[in-house]
């Protein structure tokens, strides 16, 4: 699978979090050699972290608005 099929599919399961961060994740896990569980765990964290982050703002537009 090409990165470019990996984003469409990302973006296809609403997966934001993960797409804003892939590229970087590659990278890290190239250089420092981490097991498969760590960097999948690293890539759940960006999407929850994404959606918590999501969920903040619209109570704070909310609140103000």
């Amino acid at each position: 699978m090409t990165l470019p099929e990996i984003d469409l599919g990302l973006r296809q399961l609403r997966l934001s979090g993960i797409r804003g961060t892939f590229e970087a994740r590659v990278l890290q896990v190239q250089g420092a050699s981490q097991p498969f569980l760590e960097t999948f765990c690293l890539l759940l964290q960006d999407e929850v972290d994404r959606r918590q982050s999501r969920l903040i703002a619209r109570g704070l537009l909310a609140i103000q608005g």
